[in-house]
């Protein structure tokens, strides 16, 4: 018996009968492999810090932070974005006030505003009132701007309703010499509503008379509660 072993001939035609049956359609080639897909993991979407508002004197304090650091930037929107409007309708025979020379049923809307020490009062639209403050702010004196001096309660009565105040004082040159430098002062009152603190109105301090009750501290007639803001300039 003849062995095959060792003949190089047919070993050769042996190791290409497969590739000759894969160019004639006789055999499948194997299938190429499919790289795995990569799954990426999904991006973490950070969550915006929200700040919980209280009420009462110890949330109008932690708010009161925000307040003075509004006002360390010179940020009206503090002030304006969340604001308490109120509204009029002028009757048409008004002789003095906002509805003097409006006809019958006009009606009026704003930020209440009135003068300490005097019957003076206004309704500001938002976008007049953060002007004016941005005003106000850019107007005093390079060592005086405004900041929060104290915070104070008003109990309800006399027809105003209950705030917290911030008291806000700044020092302003009033003569075009600067040999008369004036405190002038800006009371803001808040209320808590719906969660969270509001603007509902100022009172404007603008000569040492209507001053000195927001910086002493005793006006009964003012407040019930008053306390001197941490760091305020005496």
């Amino acid at each position: 018996m003849r062995s095959v072993v060792g003949k190089p001939g047919l070993a050769l035609a042996l190791s290409i009968l497969p590739a000759l049956l894969v160019a004639c359609g006789g055999l499948s080639p194997p299938p190429a492999s499919t790289p795995s897909p990569i799954i990426e993991a999904p991006t973490p979407t950070a969550t915006p810090t929200v700040t919980v508002q209280t009420g009462g004197l110890d949330g109008f304090r932690a708010y009161a932070v925000q307040i003075a650091a509004a006002l360390a930037t010179g940020d009206t929107a503090l002030f304006t974005d969340h604001a308490v409007q109120d509204e009029i309708t002028c009757t048409g025979d008004e002789e003095t006030g906002i509805c003097f020379n409006q006809s019958a049923g006009t009606v009026l809307r704003g930020i209440p505003g009135a003068v300490a020490q005097s019957d003076a009062f206004t309704l500001y639209p938002p976008t007049e009132y953060a002007e004016l403050l941005r005003n106000w702010f850019a107007s005093a004196a390079p060592d005086g701007a405004p900041t929060l001096y104290a915070i104070t309660h008003r109990p309800a009565g006399q027809g105003s309703e209950e705030a917290y105040q911030a008291v806000v004082m700044g020092i302003f040159v009033v003569e075009p010499a600067g040999s008369t430098v004036l405190r002038k002062g800006r009371i803001f009152d808040f209320q808590f509503i719906d969660g969270s603190w509001r603007l509902t109105g100022e009172l404007y301090a603008s000569v040492p008379e209507s001053t000195e009750p927001w910086l002493s501290g005793d006006c009964s007639e003012c407040y019930d509660h008053w306390e001197r803001w941490m760091g305020a300039t005496p």
